[in-house]
């Protein structure tokens, strides 16, 4: 444990996890971003084989270290290990692709949600669910749609996990675009081609605790260390959007 300014920085086997010292009303998630890669553990951990089991999300967390450095209003979670021995995004009973197969690694999934669910309840007791709001990051590579590139997207599993009345998924696009971001925002319908539309973090947390969650999906260009100045650009968009409405 260590502490900074505004965080309390735990960390064990299973989780880096970043307390807010007062309880604030915004929990970040980063399931895909983890600290050990998958040949650290070959031979030791059986890996998953079923769903999506490749792709990591590089580069992710200087985006949210500076997040956390600019706003005292975050608490944060991030898992360890690599997704192909656990993913966090995915429910622990998915028939399509278990979150995990090495039996021994439960634990480790377990706290990483039970963190999540310890950071909204803190957060809904002081502020109501209304003024709760959980973020799940993750970059992408592949565009949606030929011939236009989003920098960001936003799922909600179509607006499903929007619970509060607040809109603040058509809140975060309108500030975002204002900031010069090319953002695609799923509507109620279906749209053929779309992805990145919300996973089970945010339709899992938003349907048990009727708290509004989004998906925010971050595209490579912001994650390599030829954008770096773009990276440290959208973190501080971010943390002004959190600064200013939460």
């Amino acid at each position: 444990m260590f502490e900074l300014e505004k965080h309390i920085c735990l960390f064990d086997a299973s989780t880096i996890r970043f307390q807010s010292k007062s309880v604030m009303p915004v929990i970040i998630t980063v399931p895909h971003d983890p600290i050990s890669r998958i040949s650290d553990w070959q031979g030791f951990l059986q890996v998953r084989e079923k769903g999506v089991i490749k792709g990591l999300e590089e580069y992710l967390w200087p985006i949210i270290r500076d997040i956390i450095l600019r706003s005292g209003k975050v608490s944060v979670v991030r898992g360890t290990l690599p997704r192909r021995l656990i993913d966090y995004n995915r429910s622990y009973h998915d028939v399509n692709g278990p979150a995990l197969r090495d039996q021994q690694l439960q634990h480790f999934y377990s706290n990483y949600h039970g963190i999540i669910e310890v950071f909204i309840e803190r957060a809904m007791k002081t502020y109501g669910s209304n003024r709760c709001l959980l973020l799940d990051m993750h970059g992408f590579k592949k565009q949606p749609f030929e011939r236009i590139n989003y920098d960001i997207i936003l799922g909600t599993d179509h607006r499903k996990t929007v619970r509060s009345g607040m809109d603040v998924d058509k809140q975060l696009a309108f500030f975002l675009r204002r900031r010069g971001y090319s953002v695609y925002l799923p509507i109620e319908e279906n749209v053929c081609g779309e992805k990145y539309t919300g996973a089970f973090t945010v339709t899992h947390y938003a349907e048990k605790y009727m708290i509004n969650a989004i998906q925010i999906e971050i595209a490579k260009k912001f994650r390599t260390k030829m954008g770096l100045k773009l990276g440290m650009k959208l973190s501080k968009d971010l943390a002004d959007f959190i600064e200013g409405n939460f």
